[in-house]
């Protein structure tokens, strides 16, 4: 059994285009900021822009659905996760809180049933207390 380890600090860079954090992200910019991105990814990877594609396409409706975005095992095939916006006002950045693991620790199905309704808890009760100060 090979450990599965991901050290990441402030500053730390993941893939927009197939993580969960970097779908949601990409799903609450702007529409002038997102094609942008978007022209950019197809541009960097071009053989991988139609499942790329297709995951951020995915996200929109997810949000919708589930509150949440997913990546299980697209990423890196060992690693499931779901991200959650934050919505925080007009006047700051997007932000996005997010949960990942080893995918033999927390199945797909583990994360919508158990962490999903904590995370999305968790965003809310962020968003309520920046509004309050």
């Amino acid at each position: 059994s090979t450990a599965v380890t991901l050290n990441l600090d402030v500053g730390s860079r993941l893939a927009l285009g197939t993580t969960a954090v970097g779908r949601a992200h990409i799903a609450i910019m702007s529409a002038a900021e997102r094609r942008a991105v978007m022209q950019r990814l197809q541009a960097l990877g071009e053989a991988q822009w139609p499942a790329i594609e297709h995951g951020i396409a995915r996200a929109f409706s997810e949000l919708a659905e589930l509150e949440c975005v997913t990546s299980f095992g697209e990423w890196n095939k060992e690693i499931n996760g779901i991200a959650v916006p934050l919505k925080l006002g007009s006047e700051l950045p997007p932000v996005v809180i997010n949960a990942a693991a080893p995918s033999r620790t927390l199945s797909a199905k583990t994360f919508l049933a158990d962490v999903r309704p904590r995370l999305i808890a968790t965003a809310r009760m962020i968003e309520n207390r920046y509004r309050r100060h």
